[in-house]
Formats: structure tokens, C-alpha cells, sequence
């Protein structure tokens, strides 16, 4: 049965490269460390270190152009506690851009997420959420003026856990989350918010429970908000996910965004 269905999705994603408009797609990759990855860059095969021009990623240091993705050299550049040795998501959106099993080339790429960061560094005009809105912004500006489009935005999306080693209960980061997403739709808008399920054993219970269930709660709380299976998914330790772990979720968001 599930060789089967792995064939099914396989199939599905080859003839899946369609998108509802004719509008570029912009991929912003928000949160803490899990939105940059702590892949070691050694976990990378020789072709996913290649320069890959289907992944327009944004030059989040300028913020006045887009660059081809080129993993082991600016991928997590101006990510706290994060660099260009690590990686997370870029890669199977790399991957599947390649092969020509997800949406039209090229995908803007935009990260955004901050390691270590908190639901309060996130708050109106706190650090982390003045230095998202630059770049979204920017990214913006950057396609409409090259496409004279605007582009269809899909969020990536993980938070949580350094709420949770801070001691911040699941109904204090609650509203925070629904603010931040409350000013970030109002502001850019978007087609889906699409947010990995935390991984179990990142907090002792009852905490862990309560985290998850508000999250799920989410789903009836915010507008177009995808709470992603992570069932399967690997971790390199206790907080953060593996090469197949990191591949595996973006895998499930990107077969989200289809419609598969």
C-alpha cells in the first residue's frame, strides 16, 4: 500500500506543475532556526551544491536583487546564529525545481526566519518583524518591476520551540501568533500559510500536548492556515530536523501548494 502510494504522488507531482494564476510564486520561509536549517551543508549531495537558476533566492544582505540558490554559499546568509554551512528547506525546493515537479521556473525564495528567535522579537516593530517586512518588501518590489506582476505568496512557517525553553505557555504564545499573522496578511496578503507540525519530545508533557493542540486550534483561527503531518520525519537532535526530515516537510508543503 505504500509503495503504492508513493508511486501515486510521484505521478501526480510530474504532471503538477501548474499554478492557479499566471503570477510569479514567492516562497517566504518565516520563524526560527527550523526556517533556515541546521543541515550540515556536508549532507548535500554534489548536484544540490550546484547553482540552481530555477530558485530565484532573494539577496537578503542588499535587498536589491535575486540570486540563483546556490547551497554551501548563500543560503541562511543574515540568519542569526545560522550561515551558509547550514541548510533546510532550500534544498528539496531545489531539488524539486530541477526536476520539474513543482510550480514553473523560476520560484522566489525569501528567507526570513531568525535563529533563536521568539514570539515577542516578532511583535510590531521588534527586530525580527521590521527585518521580514524589509525583505518581503523588497522581494515585492524586485518581481513586480521585473514581471510587472505581482507574485502569489506562500509561507513556510515554524515556531514555538524557543517559547517553549523560555517557559511561555501554549495560551500566552497563542495571540501573538494570530497577531503576527493577523498584520502579515494584512499587509501582503497570501495564498497559504503552511506551518510543520512541532516534533515530539521537544518539550515534556503536558506542555508538548498543549503546544500542538493550539496549533492545530489554529487552523479555525486564522485564514489559510495548514497545519503539515511530521510524521516520518527525522531529527538531528532534539529541536531540529534532519536532512530526510527537512526534505520529507518541504516535500509535504510544496504537495500542499499543488494540491496533491
Amino acid at each position: 500500500m505504500n509503495n503504492f502510494f508513493n508511486i501515486l504522488i510521484s505521478t501526480l507531482r510530474t504532471t503538477a506543475v501548474v499554478t492557479p494564476t499566471d503570477n510569479p510564486i514567492m516562497i517566504v520561509m518565516v520563524g526560527e532556526s527550523n526556517a533556515g536549517g541546521q543541515v550540515s551543508i556536508s549532507s548535500a549531495s554534489t548536484l544540490e551544491k550546484t547553482e540552481n537558476p530555477d530558485v530565484q533566492l532573494l539577496d537578503v544582505l542588499n535587498l536589491d536583487k535575486f540570486y540563483n540558490l546556490h547551497l554551501g554559499v548563500n543560503q541562511n546568509l543574515g540568519h542569526s546564529g545560522l550561515n551558509n554551512t547550514t541548510f533546510g528547506w532550500h534544498n528539496q525546493i531545489g531539488n524539486r525545481m530541477r526536476e520539474g515537479t513543482f510550480v514553473p521556473s523560476p520560484l522566489y525564495l525569501v528567507e526570513t526566519g531568525q535563529g533563536g528567535s521568539r514570539l515577542n522579537t516578532w511583535a510590531s516593530g521588534e527586530i525580527d518583524y521590521v527585518t521580514f517586512t524589509q525583505r518581503v518588501s523588497a522581494a515585492i518590489s524586485l518581481i513586480e518591476g521585473s514581471t510587472g506582476k505581482s507574485p502569489d505568496i506562500y509561507y513556510l512557517y515554524t515556531h514555538g520551540i524557543n517559547d517553549v525553553v523560555s517557559g511561555v505557555t501554549a495560551a500566552e504564545i497563542k495571540p501573538l501568533i494570530i497577531d503576527l499573522w493577523d498584520r502579515i496578511m494584512t499587509t501582503y496578503g497570501g495564498i497559504k500559510i503552511l506551518s510543520p507540525e512541532l516534533m515530539n519530545g521537544f518539550a515534556t508533557e503536558p506542555t508538548q500536548s498543549e503546544y500542538k493542540q493550539m496549533f492545530l486550534s489554529l487552523e479555525n483561527e486564522i485564514p489559510n492556515f495548514h497545519i503539515i503531518s511530521s510524521e516520518g520525519a527525522s531529527l538531528d537532535n532534539i529541536y531540529h530536523w534532519s536532512y530526510q526530515g527537512m526534505n520529507l516537510l518541504a516535500d509535504r508543503m510544496m504537495d500542499n501548494i499543488l494540491g496533491i
